[in-house]
């Protein structure tokens, strides 16, 4: 029941810090920078977290699991504004839904749930490969 807490509690730390780093992003903090530094904090951590947790003391894996997912939080809260400057609205949307659409057909044409639960959500390939064709389309006709 203790490492549900702590699980808990770390989950509420990441919930708080993704906000937080949304709105710094949105107040003009620089995100590509901010998420390079993120990442830099995470790699250089990352073998000293390791040696950490062979410790075995509770405490200590509390609080590295409470850094690790407050350093995620805060690269998850700037992701949204970094993923819309890369894109106009008008792509960003119509990837999504043509990704969202043929996975629901795919569904309902003959995969069904048994093929869903065999092999991975193949819909999430579409998103991707669909968004990068519409933006090359779009700046294309710009051209």
């Amino acid at each position: 029941m203790l490492t549900l807490w702590m699980v808990l509690t770390c989950m509420v730390l990441f919930t708080i810090v993704v906000p937080i780093a949304g709105f710094m992003a949105d107040r003009g903090q620089r995100r590509v920078t901010a998420t390079v530094v993120v990442c830099a904090i995470a790699a250089a951590t990352s073998i000293p977290m390791f040696l950490a947790f062979q410790t075995r003391s509770l405490v200590a894996c509390w609080l590295l699991q409470a850094a690790s997912l407050a350093l995620s939080g805060y690269a998850m809260g700037l992701l949204p504004a970094i993923c819309s400057a890369i894109y106009p609205a008008g792509v960003r949307i119509s990837g999504f839904n043509l990704g969202y659409n043929l996975g629901e057909c795919r569904r309902l044409v003959g995969g069904g749930w048994l093929l869903a639960d065999v092999r991975a959500d193949a819909s999430k390939l579409y998103t991707p490969i669909y968004s990068a064709a519409a933006a090359a389309a779009k700046f294309a006709r710009q051209a």
